[in-house]
């Protein structure tokens, strides 16, 4: 039996030599094909889901046919994902696609550095449908020198800074939101004195204006050359004017620093605030009043779900566009990928396909979702282990209606994104090369006296001459000069 068995397997041996010296040489399938995908290596944020790989899975079987193409998602979570997508990318690893934003794994240090692939022809040939779906202003004011390095997310366009109310407290305290004023600026907090004082005299226990050490401002007639870094650099938005300035010696950052101040004084605010990092566990617990936030259409509907408790707001100022807006949410290709023309293709269908778009979200029909209409779904027990940030993934416009969503949503978000007043300088991207170390010493200032600032826990009256003073001796004024020469430099260029 052993030899029998050894003769055939010789024999297999045999026919199968035969046929390779008949045929001969056969070249390898291409890669990029159904039989032969090309593996897409995608680093994206967000805590890790236990059902990844089985919507990974799914999705790949659809487009391999599609485009040649398999995917690799690795999560890396909120808190570790900048330092651990830089070093991924200090280490030259070899993957095709990351998450990045203003606020993490930083889109203009990395593009600029040479860390991302260079889009605008790879757009031209294989992204005509995110070209069609996207706001133009989008693509304008994320591109650098002219060129673009990621795709940004298609979804509210704006920046809007609004008060966040707790409904239930305020209503028991017999106010509405009648009682406070929006679109006023220093103002509109001012407004909310009469309802803090009640909270304090009536909830002792709760935080009446629950803001925090890293939590800065956002101006609403002010855009940042550093985006939203809390760091000297501004231009008030007023078509024409490029005139950069210290907004720390502005007379309405200065009113806001009092307003804190006062607030703090009268038990308002937290007496640690300063120290406080991480704001979620008061937010969740509902012993609050107010706070701020960023809005979008609808937000009062997504908060009140994500807090299991119903929340209002009012706008600070009105909505505009500013290059942070813009680079809120986006995807880059890595400059070592090697088919970005196939990752291209893909960001394409992300942004144009449904399938594609909603299975990333929402994961497969039938185990965590399940539709009750053509755009509406209702979650199924499964979707407690696959339960992806949307706002990460592309373009939200054609993704399903979930539970709380109006039918008009998307609708609504389209007409807010129209009244979003553009900055002057969208598209402008600072190089902060020549300034690094100015750069690093003024950051390291507004570390030691922000935090206070913003909180009310240092008195203005003191810490801002110190904080201004103690800027120059950083190199202020070279930073500044640098900005303003990068800026006028910007200008001149878009005239010619």
């Amino acid at each position: 039996m052993r030899a029998a068995g050894l003769a055939r397997m010789l024999a297999v041996l045999l026919v199968g030599a035969g046929l390779l010296l008949a045929g001969g040489c056969q070249p390898a399938v291409e890669e990029g094909t159904p039989d032969n995908p090309y593996r897409i290596v995608w680093y994206t944020i967000g805590t890790p889901q236990k059902d990844l790989k089985l919507v990974e899975a799914r999705l790949n079987e659809y487009l391999r046919e599609k485009i040649g193409a398999e995917l690799d998602i690795r999560m890396i979570d909120w808190a570790n994902y900048r330092e651990k997508m830089n070093v991924v990318l200090i280490s030259g690893e070899n993957y095709d696609l990351c998450f990045t934003a203003s606020w993490s794994n930083p889109y203009e240090q990395n593009a600029m550095r040479g860390a991302f692939y260079p889009l605008n022809d790879l757009l031209d040939r294989y992204g005509q449908g995110i070209k069609e779906a996207l706001d133009p202003r989008f693509i304008e004011g994320a591109k650098i020198n002219g060129q673009l390095y990621a795709i940004p997310a298609n979804k509210e366009i704006g920046q809007q800074v609004v008060y966040r109310i707790n409904y239930d407290l305020m209503t028991k305290l017999g106010f509405s939101l009648s009682d406070f004023r929006p679109l006023a600026g220093p103002d509109s907090l001012r407004s909310l004195a009469p309802y803090f004082q009640k909270i304090r005299e009536q909830y002792p226990g709760y935080t009446p204006y629950a803001i925090f050490g890293n939590m800065n401002y956002l101006m609403g007639d002010m855009d940042f050359i550093l985006a939203n870094s809390g760091l000297p650099g501004a231009v008030r938005i007023e078509q024409g004017n490029y005139k950069v300035f210290n907004q720390y010696e502005d007379r309405e950052f200065q009113e806001y620093f009092r307003l804190y101040r006062e607030f703090y004084e009268k038990g308002y605010i937290a007496p640690d605030a300063a120290q406080i990092r991480d704001d979620q566990s008061i937010i969740v617990s509902g012993r609050w009043g107010a706070d701020y936030a960023g809005y979008q259409p609808y937000a009062d509907n997504i908060w009140s779900a994500a807090m299991n408790m119903k929340i209002v707001s009012f706008p600070e100022f009105r909505p505009i566009v500013t290059k942070n807006s813009v680079m809120g949410s986006m995807m880059a290709i890595s400059i070592n990928s090697r088919r970005p023309d196939i990752v291209m293709k893909f960001l394409n269908l992300l942004n144009t396909d449904p399938y594609v778009r909603n299975t990333i979200q929402y994961g497969i029909e039938g185990i965590h979702y399940q539709k009750i209409a053509a755009n509406r779904i209702e979650f199924l027990p499964g979707h407690a282990n696959y339960e992806m940030p949307g706002f990460s993934l592309g373009n939200l416009f054609i993704t399903y209606l979930v539970p709380g969503d109006p039918d008009d949503k998307w609708e609504r978000f389209r007409e807010w994104n129209d009244s979003a007043v553009s900055s002057q300088i969208l598209g402008f991207h600072f190089d902060h090369t020549p300034v690094t170390a100015e750069l690093a010493a003024v950051t390291s200032v507004m570390n030691q006296y922000g935090p206070g600032l913003f909180t009310g826990q240092s008195d203005p009256g003191v810490a801002l001459p110190k904080l201004n003073q103690e800027l120059k001796k950083a190199g202020l004024d070279r930073l500044l000069a640098e900005q303003q020469r990068q800026l006028d430099e910007w200008v001149k260029n878009r005239r010619q």
